[in-house]
């Protein structure tokens, strides 16, 4: 499932470099079938995604990813939002 979760992102990717390359030896029509085809690749893509995702055997788990930027637990819990938006109103 994640393979197709990357392939949703590669065809508009690939179609904007061809037709930010190539764009102007092309025909308008071709131009506007690379930009139109590519986003249409991508839906299919992307339903084929949920469809895996509805029709796997189980109770499908969420696809949960951890972005960690480093920075310790401890001082983030020092400085919360509401206290930051507390300072600046006083």
């Amino acid at each position: 499932m994640e393979t197709l979760l990357i392939l949703m992102l590669l065809p508009p990717l690939v179609g904007m470099a061809l037709n930010g390359v190539l764009g102007r030896r092309f025909s308008q029509a071709v131009v506007s079938l690379i930009g139109c085809g590519a986003s249409g690749l991508s839906v299919v893509f992307a339903l084929l995604s949920a469809w895996t995702y509805t029709t796997s055997p189980g109770q499908p788990a969420p696809f949960i990813h951890s972005y960690s930027l480093g920075l310790n637990p401890e001082i983030c819990a020092l400085t919360t939002h509401s206290s930051t938006i507390a300072s600046r109103w006083s």
